[in-house]
């Protein structure tokens, strides 16, 4: 089951798993998605939304849970009726590039040393 989390302790601790520079913020545009099961919290979303765009902050499926379509159930749930979405990610985070490929979006630009010494891709879906 996907709903929306607001509990930012949660959200934190999910979150530093995977990001360990991952800091929440008080973004007013920035909303939180996540997959339950059994009242378990296995998988995580944060966009942005702005007017008809939207941004893919962070996305993260617990390892026992992935490759089952969770991540794509968030992504759509999470995207549904926006236009545009947008997101970067590291050019060599290639199970991650293979994911967003995979649910539409294409590279637009790379992003120089977007990520420290890692460039990052900017990819994009659009919807209409």
């Amino acid at each position: 089951m996907i709903r929306e989390v607001d509990d930012f302790k949660l959200i934190d601790s999910f979150f530093k798993k995977f990001f360990p520079q991952y800091k929440s913020s008080s973004d007013p545009f920035e909303c939180f998605y996540g997959y339950f099961e059994s009242d378990k919290l296995i998988g995580l979303i944060s966009v942005s939304k702005i007017y008809e765009r939207e941004e893919i902050n962070y996305i993260a499926v617990d390892s026992d849970f992935q490759k089952k379509g969770i991540g794509s159930s968030l992504l759509d749930y999470a995207t549904n009726g926006f236009e545009v979405i947008s997101l970067e990610v590291a050019c060599d985070n290639e199970s991650a590039i293979e994911f967003y490929l995979s649910n539409g979006f294409e590279v637009r630009s790379v992003r120089k040393g977007y990520y420290g010494t890692t460039d990052g891709y900017l990819m994009v879906k659009e919807v209409r």
